[in-house]
């Protein structure tokens, strides 16, 4: 931990959270000499029947699972604090004392994965469809397996607390999809095992949870799963602090979704890959809320629907979401069959399920085996009775948001989406998922990603690459004098937040425009200003950018169009034809000021050209980019004309 990275850190905190991070650093100190390696003893404990009454019982084929860019292959032993990308192995030692940001122990991402658990529940449902006992010693085999491997407080898997709380789910839905009520009931063997060394686990993962809160500038999707998991915990497993455990749960997830979410229901982290990773959280916790008759309110509910209908709004035809900020391709739990599965579309589903929402069912894919599972045969009646109602979709704005979504369908292979982001740096003070992408476009046609944000890439394993995809110049928008337009001080800490303040904002059946600055430059004098004007009737984007120079010096200025992967490049003079496949044309018109745009893939020094499909995994990607000098107010203006299929 460096000395600078430390002072940036404190200077983020409030003097409330400065005292709070001491009382936390004493609380460890007295784990450390009192509880650690310590297990409980589970005593006169009632298993209660199963919530969820899992009906049908579908399961994935596939025998491996992926972690990011490895295969993993859990059904033979596992080292549960081996990073499979490096083979090094992390000290098993009271985790608080594992420097984790010291590379040469390993990339702990790709440890802790793997001790989610996302494969256990798998293993359960092939359990229950087949009735094969292999599969339960499976179970056993691997759970027992980590207990031992992982003492109370020792070692990675005990550092953080999102990683005990998805662990916690996703033996929670094992739980529930065992029937351990009956399975305790018929199998001694198994009774053993679940009072000697499971509930005594799970015990630990509630105490730890309730105990470790992710506060203050920490508190974003990291709370939220937190605050779900040991809702839905005690839900299931009645311990003797289960009541408490489960009012002040169910009180923090009432406050988080309002806090995290605007007014619109609009995920304030601004990052969309974590749209879906918190709407699961929130999601199950209704669901168990429902089955165990202990309500949430009519305003968790309702901000829970308008978060689904921002996703509605933010995927194209083909169910592809705009990709903005961070991603680390995190799921709270999978439970599915399919091997291209599509969390946001299956959210749609839950949603039109819950709410009986007949526009969520319109662009969902049908009742997915997740929802079979959380929902059952009654879901499934109840998502074939709404009747899907949705016309063609049509422009939306969240002007107090700042995203403003363009869109136009024109036939049933036929859409226009455009995403312009005049939204905040990202959430709370350290906006730690949040990228500096003021002003930036990204454009879908018929479902193909046309003009791109290149992603995430990594958290912490190579420092300029994780600076450049979350910088200025990895987006479509300007770059002055070779700065973001925020400055990154670690992995997931900005400070100087720059501030966008929308000018003006209209939506009419002919046009919609909208027009937006940012202050990130004021530092050089620089102000940057850019209007976005859709002209529907001609499938024609005109893009004017403003650059006001203030102390008449020179400033350079960078203009990158990040393209889609597999998009193809033809110049011709001052315009650039973009197409892919079966993709309409679409052209990019540059100004004529001699501006000498270049096609570039994959350069390394410098940085540029590059396109992140997921976690830890990167492509060549093809990139115009212009670069040149101003000492002058300058106005630039592009157009983007998507063009007809008949047009050759």
């Amino acid at each position: 931990m460096s000395t600078q990275w430390l002072w940036f850190r404190l200077r983020s905190m409030s003097w409330s959270e400065v005292v709070f991070r001491i009382r936390e650093a004493l609380q460890h100190k007295y784990e450390q000499l009192f509880h650690i390696g310590k297990t409980p003893k589970i005593s006169g404990y009632t298993i209660e029947p199963s919530i969820l009454q899992i009906e049908e019982f579908p399961y994935k084929k596939e025998e491996n699972l992926k972690i990011f860019d490895r295969q993993f292959e859990y059904h033979s032993g596992i080292n549960w604090h081996l990073d499979i990308s490096s083979n090094k192995i992390f000290p098993k030692k009271y985790s608080r004392n594992i420097k984790l940001k010291n590379i040469e122990l390993g990339d702990v991402k790709y440890t802790w994965e793997i001790n989610r658990m996302l494969f256990l529940p798998n293993i359960c449902l092939k359990y229950r469809h087949t009735g094969r006992r292999e599969l339960l010693d499976k179970f056993v085999e691997s759970t027992e397996s980590w207990i031992k491997e992982n003492p109370y407080l020792i070692g990675v898997n005990w550092f953080r607390n999102i990683e005990v709380s998805i662990r916690l789910i996703n033996w929670a839905l094992c739980w529930e999809i065992i029937d351990v009520q009956r399975e305790t009931t018929n199998n001694p063997e198994f009774k053993k095992f679940v009072f000697d060394k499971w509930l005594p686990a799970i015990y630990l993962h509630c105490k730890f949870s309730y105990k470790n809160p992710s506060l203050f500038s920490s508190a974003n999707n990291h709370l939220v799963s937190e605050v779900a998991s040991l809702f839905i915990a005690t839900s299931i497993w009645k311990f003797p602090e289960s009541s408490k455990w489960n009012q002040y749960s169910k009180a923090m997830l009432e406050r988080e979704i309002d806090n995290q979410h605007s007014q619109n229901g609009v995920n304030l982290e601004e990052a969309s890959g974590y749209i879906q990773f918190t709407a699961d959280f929130f999601l199950l916790s209704l669901i168990f809320a429902n089955k165990t008759n202990n309500l949430f309110s009519e305003q968790y509910k309702d901000t829970l629907q308008k978060s689904l209908h921002y996703i509605f709004h933010m995927i194209d035809m083909k169910g592809n979401h705009l990709n903005y900020g961070d991603s680390d391709d995190g799921r709270a739990f999978m439970i599915e069959s399919e091997p291209e599965f599509n969390n946001f579309s299956s959210l749609l589903t839950s949603g039109a399920i819950i709410f009986k929402d007949s526009i969520l069912k319109s662009k969902c894919a049908g009742f997915d085996s997740k929802n079979q599972i959380l929902f059952g045969q009654e879901g499934r009646l109840t998502f074939e009775s709404i009747h899907s109602s949705s016309g063609p979709g049509t422009t939306k704005f969240y002007p107090d948001e700042g995203h403003f979504l363009f869109r136009k369908e024109s036939g049933p292979s036929n859409e226009i989406l455009l995403h312009f982001d005049a939204a905040p740096l990202g959430y709370l003070s350290i906006a730690a998922h949040g990228h500096a992408d003021a002003l930036s476009l990204i454009l879908h046609v018929d479902g193909c990603p046309v003009l791109v944000d290149p992603g995430t890439y990594t958290y912490r394993s190579g420092r300029q690459w994780r600076k450049y995809f979350i910088g200025t110049l990895a987006h479509n928008t300007i770059r002055i004098d070779e700065t973001d337009q925020a400055k990154s001080v670690g992995p997931t800490l900005w400070i100087s937040h720059y501030q966008v303040l929308v000018n003006e904002y209209w939506i009419s059946d002919d046009i919609d425009y909208v027009e937006a600055q940012h202050n990130g430059y004021d530092r050089h004098k620089v102000k940057h200003t850019r209007r976005v004007t859709f002209h529907k009737n001609q499938d024609l984007f005109k893009v004017r950018d403003r650059i006001e120079v203030f102390d008449k010096r020179e400033h350079l200025v960078e203009i990158p169009w990040h393209l889609g992967p597999g998009i193809q490049v033809e110049q011709n003079k001052t315009s650039f034809l973009l197409k892919s496949g079966n993709l309409r044309q679409v052209v990019l018109s540059v100004p004529d000021n001699d501006l000498n745009y270049e096609l570039t893939k994959g350069s390394e020094k410098p940085i540029l050209g590059w396109y992140s499909s997921g976690f830890q995994v990167k492509t060549p990607s093809n990139v115009l980019y212009s670069r040149f000098k101003i000492s002058e107010n300058t106005t630039l203006e592009h157009t983007i004309q998507i063009k007809p299929y008949s047009v050759s």
